[in-house]
């Protein structure tokens, strides 16, 4: 089928899409430089300011090389833990105990390492800071990120642009909390549904029409918000969305009732949400 121009919206869509791989990068590599500067830090506070003198050569090539492996560790760490994955819903306070967490990890493991290859010209005292050190220099850093996004967000910057799923009264709640908190940076380009609702914007087309839509248009992602009377729609709509490689994401119809936080038992076949 013959696919449409992209129009500004979808160009942009794009664009973040590339940048993000851009943004990533430089998350990263910062992390990896603010944990080498925490170390020349520590060995400065431990035996400069504390000591007055370097007693302890911790600025050789083996200490050097050693922490430049560390930093990449590091990163790589952070990596594992989600750090850089797109944190417009994550918690501020919970990504800072990761990090607290995994550098607390870094530093216990360092130590270990050096008892084990027999390093014993090392400072207890100078690791302890350099782990105060890199943590406190990364949340920060962060932080400061997560704020910036958030308020680029809300002035229009940085927005994902999704499909709205449904007519009912679920998608009308979502409707209004992204357009409440819009720090969250979402943007519902339209909706599709059986019968037109002109309060939820500009109505895309039916159900099934649904593939043709996300095949001729670029969008991030679905939110579905079928009501119960609906779900024989479900099997279209996540085809259609697995067709075009597109996140799928799922407001129950028993919203009001489920959990935050929710964990999930599985008896065979059958899923069990502990509420």
């Amino acid at each position: 089928m013959k696919r449409y121009h992209l129009n500004e919206e979808e160009v942009k869509c794009t664009m973040i899409r590339k940048n993000q791989s851009i943004f990533n990068t430089f998350n990263m590599l910062s992390d990896g430089v603010l944990t080498f500067l925490s170390y020349i830090l520590a060995v400065e506070f431990r035996f400069t300011l504390l000591d007055g003198r370097i007693s302890i050569h911790m600025y050789n090539s083996a200490f050097v090389a050693v922490m430049l492996v560390y930093s990449a560790v590091m990163v790589l760490g952070y990596y594992l833990l989600h750090l850089y994955s797109p944190q417009r819903f994550s918690r501020v306070g919970w990504n800072n105990l990761r990090i607290l967490s995994a550098n607390a990890v870094g530093a216990l493991m360092l130590m270990a390492a050096m008892y084990i290859v027999r390093v014993i010209d090392i400072s207890r005292l100078a690791v302890i800071v350099f782990w105060f050190l890199s943590s406190m220099f990364v949340i920060i850093k962060h932080t400061v990120l997560h704020m910036l996004l958030r308020h680029y967000r809300a002035r229009g910057y940085n927005q994902k642009h999704f499909v709205l799923v449904g007519n009912g009264k679920l998608a009308h709640q979502y409707l209004e909390d992204s357009r409440n908190n819009p720090y969250f940076g979402i943007c519902v380009d339209g909706y599709v549904s059986a019968v037109e609702r002109p309060e939820l914007g500009c109505c895309l087309g039916s159900y099934e029409q649904l593939g043709e839509i996300l095949e001729n248009h670029e969008y991030d992602g679905l939110i579905v918000a079928l009501e119960p009377h609906e779900t024989q729609y479900m099997k279209h709509v996540l085809a259609a969305a697995d067709k075009e490689g597109i996140d799928v994401k799922l407001i129950p119809f028993f919203n009001e009732y489920y959990p935050a936080y929710p964990t999930i038992d599985r008896v065979g076949r059958t899923k069990l949400i502990n509420l």
